[in-house]
């Protein structure tokens, strides 16, 4: 009798979800800038708390990733999707372990390194997670910041979401 299987491999699911448990480091923030933070984003120091990346991001301002949860269930279908964090709202902030992200360019390699872009061009987006250093078509100068305590635990499932390992908190 043959044996049967679902597939060969697994999504590996929503960004902000929790990648591993329970190696993990998790610390509750306000979102203390002035724009939401997306479930899965990188955060950085803002104050008191986190906001959402910005062009003066460095590898050292860089806090965490803000973890997924859902607080109510006001807004059901959107749960699952493009979940975000409003400004003074409370943020957990992933700042050791494995996390789910969106890669918005290039093809992570396990344990490649780990680029957030800081300027925006084209269809890049400030705070997008990246596979390689990317500089600006015009004047040449750094898009991305590498963040050195970051490495891919893997290469990304069809909906572009590939498992991101922080290896050492940062203070926020």
């Amino acid at each position: 009798m043959s044996g049967k299987v679902i597939g060969q491999r697994f999504n590996n699911g929503f960004a902000g979800s929790y990648a591993r448990l329970p190696e993990m480091h998790i610390y509750t923030k306000p979102n203390t800038g002035d724009a939401s933070i997306p479930f899965g984003a990188p955060v950085m120091q803002g104050g008191i708390g986190v906001k959402a990346v910005d062009g003066t991001l460095t590898a050292e301002t860089f806090v965490g990733i803000a973890a997924r949860q859902i607080q109510s269930a006001t807004d059901y279908l959107n749960q699952n999707g493009a979940g975000e964090y409003v400004k003074n709202a409370a943020v957990p902030v992933l700042q050791a372990g494995r996390i789910n992200v969106f890669v918005a360019n290039g093809s992570p390699a396990l344990y490649g390194k780990v680029y957030v872009r800081t300027k925006a061009e084209g269809t890049h987006k400030v705070g997008d997670f990246e596979c390689a250093p990317a500089t600006l078509t015009e004047g040449g100068t750094a898009a991305t910041v590498e963040l050195t305590n970051c490495k891919w635990g893997g290469t990304k499932d069809a909906n572009g979401v590939a498992e991101l390992c922080v290896a050492t908190g940062t203070g926020a």
